[in-house]
């Protein structure tokens, strides 16, 4: 019997011409519609964040509340995305990204509704982050485990790269446009974008060819299947360090951007449209080092440059906060979006190409942890900042990530043999 899901028949091999010699990845037509879902995707997710903390800071005028935004989106990460990524091993991927999709255009038209009709609360809105959470913490370890098999194994490097660069282009004009639109449409006018974005999610996953279950998978328990995922990373030396070196930054350093509020007011004093200067400065480096990686990223020795990127943005951080001129200050911020992004950009890469296709959803589950991982490093960034000021916390930071980064060169052999 046919795969329901299945389009007609569609080619996924290379096409030629510039596209198959420059940008390799993009020449296979499951990974374009991949990456279109991608910027649909991020587009709506930044409209998302900007459109609810807007109406929950309007509502309540309250930063507590606010605040808790970023608790109740840990709680799915914890908890939906291990199982999630089992479910990826054992079931056409692409059924778990429709349903996904599905909830999360349902869950925007109802708060769009509530919204335009003048009848939305601040739990609709809790609510509303917590199901759409939910429903992230599925895409996201699906969409990576797809994009490792989505590509032949000789572009994997090209294909992360790319998939970076559409997220990080989001995430420069996303926040912009995303206020601008309340200005123009309203609140509820957002969400309404919002779930025709998501609705183009879906979309190019049903275009998608159809992928078989994997069946060794299958034959046991999801609990079975989530145990056997934790015991291989654990159980394979270069996996178990990359991992930890993807989630560990996420929480020492990563999380400086959750105080660009303070510089921006306290620090160098150029208020809100400054703050806009310090957030874009971040991601076009950003996505500036994606398309570095995407054109001419490490074959080799990917383990001397990885560490080599975390040294680099550690020492960026602590000269950003050192600094008390603006022009310097966006500089110090385009390079550390660019080591960051080269750093997350191989660690993913070099994880892809070891995981074996079986074990690739729950693997990226737990590499996707760091959206768990980001929250809270930033509660204890503005928790220390509380004490010592948003200066000297960035520039622990930048210090940790050194620290983190010449700790692993030295004390592991792994590291410095990961090609």
């Amino acid at each position: 019997m046919s795969d329901p899901l299945a389009p007609p028949a569609a080619s996924t091999g290379p096409a030629g011409g510039w596209v198959a010699r420059n940008l390799p990845a993009l020449a296979y037509r499951d990974f374009r519609l991949l990456w279109a879902g991608v910027l649909f995707a991020s587009g709506g997710l930044w409209v998302q964040n900007v459109t609810v903390g807007w109406l929950v800071y309007t509502l309540t005028g309250s930063s507590v509340l606010l605040g808790l935004l970023n608790g109740i989106g840990v709680i799915p990460w914890l908890f939906v995305s291990p199982v999630a990524g089992a479910m990826a091993d054992r079931i056409d991927r692409r059924f778990l990204l429709l349903g996904a999709s599905a909830v999360l255009v349902t869950a925007a038209l109802i708060i769009g509704a509530l919204t335009a009709t003048g009848h939305v609360e601040v739990w609709h809105l809790y609510v509303f982050v917590l199901v759409s959470g939910c429903a992230w913490s599925v895409d996201q370890p699906v969409r990576q485990a797809m994009v490792g098999s989505s590509v032949p194994r000789e572009v994997i490097a090209n294909a992360v790269a790319l998939n970076s660069a559409g997220f990080n282009l989001s995430r420069i004009v996303g926040p912009g446009v995303a206020g601008l639109m309340i200005a123009f449409l309203g609140a509820g006018g957002n969400f309404f974008v919002q779930a025709a974005a998501f609705a183009g999610v879906g979309l190019t996953v049903w275009a998608m060819a159809s992928a078989p279950p994997r069946r060794g998978a299958a034959a046991q328990s999801v609990l079975s299947n989530m145990k056997a995922g934790f015991r291989w990373v654990w159980g394979n030396a270069p996996a178990r360090m990359l991992m930890m070196l993807a989630l560990t930054p996420f929480f020492l350093g990563f999380p400086f951007l959750s105080l660009m509020p303070i510089f921006a007011e306290d620090v160098l004093k150029i208020g809100p449209s400054g703050l806009g200067l310090l957030l874009a400065a971040n991601g076009v480096g950003a996505l500036s080092g994606a398309m570095l990686m995407a054109a001419v990223g490490p074959k080799r020795r990917r383990g001397p440059f990885l560490m080599a990127m975390l040294g680099c943005m550690g020492v960026s951080l602590v000269a950003f906060s050192l600094m008390d001129s603006l022009p310097v200050a966006l500089l110090c911020l385009v390079v550390v979006g660019v080591c960051q992004m080269c750093y997350a950009a191989t660690n993913m890469t070099r994880l892809q190409l070891l995981v074996p296709d079986e074990y690739r959803g729950r693997a990226m589950s737990i590499f996707m942890l760091n959206n768990a991982f980001f929250p809270l490093g930033s509660l204890t960034a503005g928790i220390v900042a509380g004490f010592i000021g948003a200066p000297s916390t960035v520039t622990l930071m930048g210090v940790s990530c050194v620290l983190l980064a010449a700790g692993a060169a030295y004390f592991s052999r792994t590291l410095r043999n990961l090609e």
